[in-house]
């Protein structure tokens, strides 16, 4: 009897104590103030509006021009998924992305924390073989801890997007794609990874605003490199002894140069506009003196070099504007 007591006081204080962890993580958890989320700056946010009608498919919107869609946010992927799926009866397929960038990274850390190689080292078909195994090894990790949570799954169709059905697949919509002109090749800027050697999505990739000189980690190098800091230099203008000054954060891309650009309606460059400057380290190069409003009159000097495969910016408006890129 006295066992069975002393038992129950345990449990009881057991309980307690759990009830106790549970209130004080509650309140940790809870909002102070504001629930909107910001940017990586600190920036609030737009509030996002769902444009679906309510029940029906859910309509998407295009990822690259709206920071709602950029990111995965829970509330702007999930909206309308629910109001239309309701009342149906579901299959919840299990399934495993490949992820390959990110697998990739975390591969090639791994090859080099414990045998310090890279994939060069290894060679292709040995660095896929590793790929592989490591694929293996976490794929029935994630797949044995969704089953230990308890998760409703029906693990006889369970799905992995390299599988030979999806392999397929995707092969067959990018060609009907191709075909159809939704898929196409031109000249496009990309990201590219100077620790992976590769390129990356934009999706891949976050943007940072820099407000001024800034002192960043860069793969490859020792110390910190500085960022946001202006340099001014003066092209040539062609045919007279004058010349025009510019200012850039990055002026080793002045190699790829192709204008210079000036606010139509800033008096101090009026008289340049339709001229062209002479670069001074490519022979025979001369850059046209374009004018267009997206300059800033009163940033830098207020005439701003282009370099269309280097910056989106100077890439659109080399686009629109009438010289070869």
């Amino acid at each position: 009897m006295a066992k069975e007591v002393a038992e129950k006081g345990k449990k009881a204080e057991k309980a307690a104590k759990f009830a106790e962890k549970k209130l004080k993580t509650a309140v940790q958890a809870a909002p102070s103030g504001s629930s909107q989320k910001t940017t990586n700056e600190g920036e609030k946010l737009p509030e996002f509006i769902e444009q679906t009608p309510r029940g029906e498919k859910k309509i998407l919107r295009p990822l690259d021009n709206d920071i709602l869609t950029k990111a995965y946010i829970p509330k702007v992927v999930e909206s309308a998924w629910y109001d239309w799926m309701r009342g149906f009866t579901t299959v919840w397929v299990p399934g495993c992305d490949h992820a390959g960038i990110s697998t990739q990274a975390v591969v090639e850390n791994m090859l080099w924390n414990r045998r310090q190689q890279t994939r060069h080292d290894l060679g292709r078909s040995k660095f896929t073989e590793l790929v592989w195994s490591w694929k293996a090894e976490y794929h029935e990790k994630i797949n044995r801890i969704q089953r230990r949570m308890g998760g409703s799954m029906d693990w006889s169709i369970e799905a992995f997007t390299m599988n030979d059905s999806f392999t397929a697949a995707v092969r067959e919509t990018f060609c009907r794609l191709h075909e159809e002109g939704f898929i196409y090749r031109c000249d496009r800027l990309v990201n590219w990874c100077t620790a992976l050697n590769t390129s990356l999505s934009n999706l891949e990739v976050d943007s940072r605003e820099l407000k001024g000189r800034t002192l960043l980690d860069v793969p490859g190098y020792d110390k910190k490199i500085e960022f946001g800091v202006l340099t001014y230099f003066k092209y040539p203008v062609e045919g007279s002894s004058e010349t025009i000054e510019v200012a850039t954060t990055r002026p080793e891309t002045m190699l790829g140069d192709t204008a210079v650009a000036v606010h139509p309606q800033d008096e101090r460059f009026r008289h340049f506009i339709g001229k062209n400057v002479v670069h001074p380290f490519i022979p025979g190069r001369l850059l046209p003196i374009i004018a267009d409003e997206y300059v800033d009159r009163d940033f830098g000097t207020g005439a701003v070099k282009l370099t269309p495969a280097h910056d989106p910016n100077d890439y659109t408006l080399g686009k629109s504007t009438i010289w070869i890129l």
